[in-house]
């Protein structure tokens, strides 16, 4: 499923950085628009070296 959203941000545009609000409009369309689901994806996804927080809400997609 994370990488579900993840594709979902590279196939609409997002091939570097995003906002926190990119990462929720991805998430309500693909796992769900919980805010804890939103929150729990994201920190499995910088756990798994999916995603790097830059600053603020701004996070950057590692290319694998």
């Amino acid at each position: 499923k994370l990488d579900a959203v993840i594709n979902w941000l590279r196939e609409n545009g997002y091939t570097r950085q995003f906002h926190i609000k990119d990462w929720m409009m991805a998430c309500s369309h693909t796992v769900g628009a919980d805010e804890r689901t939103i929150r729990k994806y994201l920190q499995l996804a910088e756990r798994l070296g999916k995603v790097r927080h830059v600053v603020g809400n701004i996070y950057e997609l590692i290319q694998t």
